[in-house]
């Protein structure tokens, strides 16, 4: 068992190799962490992944597929934002995730995908709630079609997308808001999901309205 809690492992990331009877299980959680590439194959385990970044670094950001027919490595991802392309074998759960790269995944019977962005030409379990699947299928009942203007509003946006950066991993202001309230609650989707920033900057604005004199206007400018 590997638990990885408030690490940063970057850019490197994880590699195993399991080696020993294929009756005994593994267990690998990454928790609140920033870590590079994770690269699990020839194993019979679980991995999860929480409220933390996967960075492929210009490789696959996770693969956990095997050239066997064994029972494999089995995946839950809760709040995490990942840069990369996605392989598994099965995808138990994914909610509240922001993958910015293809997701296969070989067990596409079970499993279900939630609240998260996934993009085109993905091939996953069953969706619900997750974009832009569910703009577009708003857009299809609405019989309207969307300018080019109106459909970049769903498109992933961050301050930046580059490990080191101030901003890395955040989504930009200008994102689009299907996918900064997008999440379970109204909240944004990703890795920083539990900072519920859309509904302090909604309180702040509340507050604002609240004790401002009515003849002036007000904004609120953000550093990063």
């Amino acid at each position: 068992q590997l638990d990885i809690v408030h690490c940063t492992l970057m850019p490197h990331g994880i590699e195993a190799h399991h080696t020993t009877s294929r009756s005994t299980q593994f267990q690998i959680m990454i928790d609140h962490s920033i870590v590079g590439p994770l690269q699990l194959q020839r194993g019979n385990g679980t991995l999860r992944i929480q409220d933390s970044i996967i960075d492929g670094m210009s490789a696959p950001a996770i693969t956990t597929l095997t050239s066997t027919h064994a029972a494999g490595i089995t995946t839950h991802i809760e709040r995490a934002t990942i840069f990369g392309p996605v392989q598994l074998q099965e995808l138990i759960q994914a909610r509240n995730v922001i993958f910015t790269a293809p997701v296969y995944v070989q067990r596409q019977q079970t499993g279900m995908v939630s609240f998260s962005y996934v993009p085109e030409s993905s091939q996953t379990p069953r969706r619900t709630h997750c974009q832009p699947d569910l703009a577009l299928a708003q857009q299809n009942q609405s019989g309207k079609r969307k300018t080019s203007m109106e459909e970049e509003q769903i498109y992933l946006l961050f301050t930046s997308s580059r490990y080191g950066d101030p901003g890395y991993a955040q989504l930009s202001i200008s994102c689009a808001p299907e996918i900064r309230r997008g999440a379970e609650g109204g909240s944004e989707m990703g890795a920083f999901h539990y900072l519920r920033q859309v509904q302090r900057q909604d309180n702040f604005y509340h507050a604002l309205d609240e004790y401002f004199p009515f003849h002036l206007a007000i904004n609120v400018f953000f550093v990063n």
